[in-house]
């Protein structure tokens, strides 16, 4: 009765931090993270293998100290654990909102730590009584009580991304703002519908969507002089 759920806990553990490794992996856009992440693990792997073989005491020895690191990362891992898999159910089944369901919330994911709640907490943002408000619900570990907490609007305005979009604080076409919420590729497209729901202060471009955009002006810029050259020549 005491061994078994310890044991659970401390396998749960493990496995979330494992499938974190394995999201970051998915998530990256860099090939040599990739590679130091599928090693680091890998060796993890290597080294509890060989030390249980050469003796159990020490495995024992090897594993203690990863599976304290595992309860201290658990929370972090979980919710790495639903940013992937939420970020990787939309863009693999191609799951979109279409025009009109948004409804009066908006699911996603906090940016950064606000009021003691960490980055990456799944929730709803919803819009508040206060004009200058929204309100972030939650439920920790998707299980417990929903909680909910405030954030300041200010001059926050919907980030249209390359592949998702984003609640953006003070951003416009020239300057990018600091991210507030993350939302999941299923809302791209309904910028204009999210802006309204949240009365923010408009939609702008991201990053990336603006140096896409720049590179295409660019290319058909190249290619229309092109043409008027050959045209020209004629």
């Amino acid at each position: 009765w005491v061994l078994l759920p310890f044991a659970l806990i401390m396998f749960g553990a493990v496995w979330l931090c494992s499938h974190a490794v394995n999201v970051l992996i998915a998530l990256s856009p860099l090939g040599i993270v990739d590679a130091v992440l599928k090693l680091g693990k890998l060796a993890v792997l290597a080294l509890v293998t060989v030390a249980g073989m050469i003796s159990p005491w020490l495995g024992l020895i090897i594993c203690v100290p990863i599976v304290i690191v595992c309860l201290f990362l658990a929370g972090w891992a979980f919710r790495w654990m639903m940013f992937g898999t939420i970020f990787g159910w939309d863009v693999i089944l191609g799951k979109r909102v279409e025009e009109g369901q948004i409804g009066d919330a908006a699911a996603g994911f906090l940016a950064r730590k606000t009021d003691d709640v960490p980055a990456r907490t799944f929730g709803q943002v919803k819009p508040a009584g206060n004009a200058d408000e929204w309100v972030f619900e939650y439920r920790p570990w998707m299980l417990l009580p929903g909680r909910r907490v405030r954030v300041k609007k200010g001059s926050a305005v919907v980030g249209r991304g390359l592949f998702n979009p984003g609640l953006v604080e003070g951003g416009d076409d020239e300057k990018p703002g600091r991210a507030i919420v993350v939302l999941p590729p299923r809302y791209r497209g309904r910028e204009e519908e999210l802006a309204r729901l949240v009365g923010a202060g408009g939609v702008v471009d991201g990053r990336l969507v603006r140096g896409f955009k720049a590179a295409k002006h660019w290319v058909m810029d190249v290619i229309g002089s092109g043409r008027q050259t050959v045209a020209a020549s004629s």
